[in-house]
C-alpha cells in the first residue's frame, strides 16, 4: 500500500500505469466548477438518488482525484470506492470515505468481480482504444441486476484540440452508446444528452484554441478564473430538462447488468 495526499491507504492490486489523460485537468477541476457540478446533478437525477436513501455498494472506475466520490459523500451520504491506474491522481484523492484501489479493470485476476451494486464510469471510455473490451471487463465488477452509469462527451463534430489534450479519442452519440452496450451484452436503460446550453462555449473554445495555439489547452479551455463567471455558467447549465434526447455537450446513460 501507499499513502495518498489525504493519508488514506491506496490498495495496490495492479501496478500503476500511465493513462491517456491530461494530468493538467486535475489542477483546474474542482467541486465548484460549473461542469463538475452539472455532471453530478445529471447523474443524481438519472439514478434517482436522494440523500441517505442508498444502501447499495458503489464504485467508481477512473475516480481520479476523487471529486465525484466527494460529491456523493457530501451531497448524498454515500461512500464510493475509487478505482484508477493513475497513481498521480490517486495521490491527490480528496474523498474521505470508501476504499481506494490501484487496479487494472481488464486484469484477469478478477479480484473485484461482483463487488458493486452500482458502478460509475464518468468520462472514462472516451480515453480508451478498446471501449468494448473495457466495458465488458468493468461490467464483471457489478453484481447481476446492478447498474453502470456512463458519461461521455457527445457528438464528434464538437471534437477539438481540447479533446486531444484531454486524451479523448472520440465523442459519442446515442447510436454509438447503444451499439457499445449491445456489443457488451448489457441492457441500455434511461439515458440523456446534457449540456445543451453550454454548446456555444465549446464552439467558442474550439475557435479560441485554433487562434492562440497555446501549449496549455486544458488551462485555457477548462479553467474558470472568475467566480461570478462560474456562477453564471452554473445557472446557464440548468436551463435544460433531463432526460432529453436532442442535443448536448455530453451524454449519460444507465446500463443494466442482466440478472
Amino acid at each position: 500500500m501507499i499513502q495518498s495526499a489525504t493519508q488514506r491507504a491506496i490498495e495496490i492490486l495492479s501496478p500503476p500505469q500511465d493513462v491517456n489523460m491530461g494530468n493538467d485537468w486535475y489542477q483546474y477541476a474542482n467541486s465548484q466548477h460549473f461542469w463538475i457540478r452539472r455532471r453530478f446533478d445529471v447523474v443524481r437525477r438519472l439514478a434517482n438518488l436522494s440523500p441517505g436513501e442508498s444502501t447499495e455498494t458503489w464504485g467508481e472506475v477512473g475516480c481520479g482525484h476523487g471529486l465525484v466520490q466527494k460529491q456523493f459523500e457530501s451531497e448524498l451520504g454515500i461512500s464510493v470506492d475509487g478505482i484508477d491506474l493513475n497513481e498521480h491522481a490517486l495521490r491527490q484523492n480528496v474523498a474521505n470515505r470508501g476504499r481506494l484501489f490501484c487496479y487494472d479493470v481488464t486484469s484477469v485476476n478478477g479480484v473485484l468481480d461482483c463487488s458493486y451494486d452500482r458502478l460509475l464510469l464518468l468520462d472514462v471510455i472516451e480515453h480508451l482504444d478498446q471501449d468494448v473490451e473495457f466495458l465488458k471487463a468493468a461490467s464483471r465488477m457489478v453484481r447481476p441486476g446492478g447498474k453502470i452509469y456512463i458519461n461521455v462527451p457527445a457528438f464528434n463534430h464538437l471534437f477539438s484540440s481540447y479533446d486531444v489534450a484531454a486524451g479523448h479519442l472520440r465523442r459519442y452519440n446515442s447510436t454509438g452508446i447503444k451499439q457499445l452496450v449491445k456489443s457488451c451484452e448489457l441492457e441500455l436503460g434511461s439515458w440523456t444528452y446534457w449540456g445543451a446550453p453550454l454548446v456555444p462555449l465549446l464552439w467558442a473554445r474550439r475557435a479560441m484554441l485554433a487562434v492562440i495555439h497555446t501549449n496549455h489547452p486544458i488551462r485555457h479551455g477548462f479553467e474558470v478564473r472568475k467566480s461570478w463567471i462560474n456562477n453564471l455558467l452554473i445557472g446557464l447549465s440548468q436551463f435544460e430538462t433531463v432526460p432529453q434526447h436532442f442535443y448536448g455537450t455530453s451524454m449519460m446513460a444507465c446500463v443494466h447488468v442482466p440478472s
